[in-house]
């Protein structure tokens, strides 16, 4: 006789589950947020960094059907039975400097037919796309963070979020890059245009510790509880310059080119993203009401 018990200890363990919860909660609750499922389980492949995978779930929002939100699902588990918790470090001058800015892959491009009778092979369609990382404001506001603490002693676990933030951007462009091809393989179409938008969905109960650098021991590295607030938040922006490869531009030092790879992810407690679904709106950051995007591309 099989052990179901163990069989399911087993399927419990992969996060299969959780991302199927997950997807449920979002279709139980789509008439209030009008987000819809546009893809579960999608391979890609990032022609960068020649990684590829399958991405968890795709939305698209009903109304603003630029919108893609690319989410991952992480499912955690304590060992000790101890408070699942991810625990994000924000310096106490910025704890009440919640922000606006987000990372968003922004990809466009449009097809034309050559013309000019001095270009060979008249007639022919010509194509013209671009992805471009762009800083966004998007609401609501949240924190933001680059430092998150795990509860192990495992110091192998510590930089678990990173791997797995790393992965989704690579993801995302895979999925631009994809994006591209869809709308290269169409006749007759208008200019393409789609903001992506990275995020992990985690069971995990997302903190915020915010505290005085001053007020920790030169000695041995510890801090007093009383000098330190610990907050219960629904999401948090996890800010970080993940890639190691040089980014592309010119730059007159290291924290310019440091600045240049970082990239957010939203990080988001399971029963709250219906709430952050609903609450999403995105405007251009620059004064000139433009996204990165329009200055390669006419809309």
């Amino acid at each position: 006789m099989p052990n179901h018990n163990e069989t399911l200890k087993h399927i419990w363990k992969s996060g299969f589950p959780f991302q199927l919860r997950v997807e449920e909660e979002v279709r139980n609750t789509h008439s209030t947020h009008h987000w819809s499922i546009a893809t579960r389980e999608h391979p890609w492949r990032n022609k960068e960094t020649g990684s590829s995978g399958f991405i968890d779930l795709v939305l698209q929002h009903d109304e603003y059907v630029t919108y893609r939100m690319i989410i991952e699902c992480k499912k955690v588990k304590s060992d000790d039975q101890r408070q699942l918790q991810w625990m994000f470090l924000v310096p106490e001058e910025e704890e009440n400097k919640e922000t606006p800015l987000a990372s968003c892959l922004e990809v466009g491009g449009s097809s034309d037919y050559l013309t000019k009778l001095c270009e060979p092979n008249l007639g022919q369609k010509v194509w013209d796309h671009v992805q471009i990382w762009d800083t966004v404001n998007i609401l609501p506001k949240s924190f933001e963070s680059s430092i998150c603490v795990l509860p192990s002693d495992d110091s192998k676990n510590q930089s678990i979020l990173e791997r797995l933030a790393s992965g989704v951007i690579d993801s995302v462009e895979g999925l631009g890059n994809e994006e591209i091809l869809i709308h290269q393989s169409q006749s007759h179409v208008g200019p393409l245009l789609a903001f992506l938008f990275p995020v992990i969905v985690t069971n995990a109960e997302i903190t915020v510790c915010s505290f005085d650098p001053g007020n920790v021991s030169i000695f041995d590295g510890s801090l007093d509880a009383s000098a330190a607030t610990i907050t219960t938040v629904p999401f948090i922006r996890f800010r970080k310059s993940l890639a190691t490869a040089f980014p592309k531009g010119t730059f007159s030092n290291l924290k310019e080119a440091n600045e240049a790879r970082e990239v957010t992810v939203f990080v988001v407690n399971a029963s709250n993203l219906p709430s952050l679904l609903k609450q999403w709106q995105m405007s251009p950051r620059n004064f000139s009401g433009q996204y990165s995007i329009q200055d390669h591309i006419r809309l």
